[in-house]
C-alpha cells in the first residue's frame, strides 16, 4: 500500500483528499503546515507527496526541495492557476500540477500515472540475473537487473537504482550494480507476451522468460531465456523465434540466453 503525504492548510480540502485516497486504497498522512510536513519528511518514508504551495511555515516549493534528495514524486495541488506558476512548479521538479477546484477521479488518475512512471505503483519489483561474487569476508560484489516502465524518466530510474544499491550495501554489505529492463506500459503486446510464456512453459529446458519488451519504433522484440546449463542454446532460441514468427512475422527478435549454472551441480 502506497504511503501518501498530504500537505494542505485548508482542513476540509485535506479531509476530502484523504477520504478519496483512502477509498482508492492508499495510506495517507496529513500535515496542515510546512514545518510539520518537513518533520514528517525527515522521519517517514513516503511514496508520493501532494503539496499545496501557499502554506504557513514553509511553502510548497521549500518542501519540494526537502523531498527531491529522497526521490519522492510530488504533485502540486494549488489555487495558483496562472501559466507562470505551473511552469515554475514543473521546472523546480514537480511531477505534476493540479489546480483547484479539481475532480477526485482526475487526482487519482494523475497519481496512478506518476506512481507508475516512477516505479512506485505498488507493483512487485521483479529482480533477475542476480550474480554474487565473494572476494572475502568483508567484500561481496553483486549485480542484478530490474524491470521498470518504459515511460519512467532518467531521474526516477537514477533514484530507484541508487535506493536499491545503497540499501543492499547498508543491510547486507553487498556492493551492487543495478541493470535495467524496460517494460511496455500500454498492454498492446500482452498477447505476444502470453504466447511467448506459453511456448516457454511447453519446453522443460526453459526455466524462465524475463526482460520482455517490444520497441515499437524498430519492431524489435527483446527477451531473455533462462535455460538449463546443458541445454542447446541455439536450438532453443531458433525454435522459439520460429514459432513467434509464424504468428508475428513483422517483428525482429533479439533473444539473450542466460544459463542456470546450478543445473550443472552434482546431486
Amino acid at each position: 500500500m502506497n504511503n501518501i503525504l498530504i500537505v494542505e492548510d485548508e482542513h476540509l480540502i485535506a479531509r476530502l483528499i484523504e477520504m478519496t485516497l483512502t477509498r482508492a486504497g492508499y495510506r495517507c498522512t496529513l500535515a496542515e503546515d510546512g514545518r510539520t510536513a518537513a518533520d514528517l519528511i525527515e522521519t517517514t518514508n513516503f511514496d508520493m507527496a501532494l503539496l499545496d504551495i501557499m502554506l504557513p511555515g514553509l511553502d510548497g516549493y521549500a518542501l519540494l526541495e526537502c523531498l527531491r534528495p529522497q526521490g519522492v514524486p510530488v504533485i502540486f495541488i494549488t489555487a495558483k492557476s496562472a501559466v507562470k506558476d505551473r511552469v515554475q512548479g514543473l521546472r523546480l521538479g514537480a511531477d505534476d500540477y493540479i489546480t483547484k477546484p479539481f475532480a477526485a477521479e482526475e487526482l487519482v488518475a494523475r497519481m496512478e500515472t506518476v506512481l507508475r512512471r516512477t516505479g512506485r505503483g505498488g507493483r512487485e519489483l521483479c529482480a533477475y540475473d542476480v550474480v554474487l561474487d565473494n572476494f572475502g569476508p568483508n567484500e561481496i560484489l553483486g549485480s542484478v537487473h530490474i524491470e521498470v516502465p518504459d515511460d519512467m524518466c532518467a531521474r526516477d530510474i537514477h533514484a530507484l537504482t541508487r535506493q536499491i544499491s545503497e540499501g543492499l550495501t547498508a543491510k547486507l554489505g553487498i556492493l551492487t550494480t543495478v541493470g535495467i529492463y524496460a517494460t511496455n506500459t500500454t498492454g498492446a503486446f500482452a498477447p505476444l507476451h502470453a504466447d511467448l510464456d506459453a511456448l516457454a512453459k511447453s519446453d522443460p529446458a526453459i526455466l524462465q522468460v524475463h526482460g520482455f519488451y517490444v520497441d515499437e519504433k524498430t519492431s524489435t522484440v527483446y527477451f531473455d531465456l533462462l535455460i538449463g546449463f546443458k541445454a542447446d542454446d541455439d536450438a532453443i532460441r531458433d525454435k522459439i523465434i520460429a514459432h513467434l514468427k509464424e504468428k508475428y512475422p513483422d517483428y525482429t527478435y533479439n533473444v539473450v540466453i542466460d544459463h542456470d549454472y546450478e543445473d550443472d551441480q552434482p546431486t
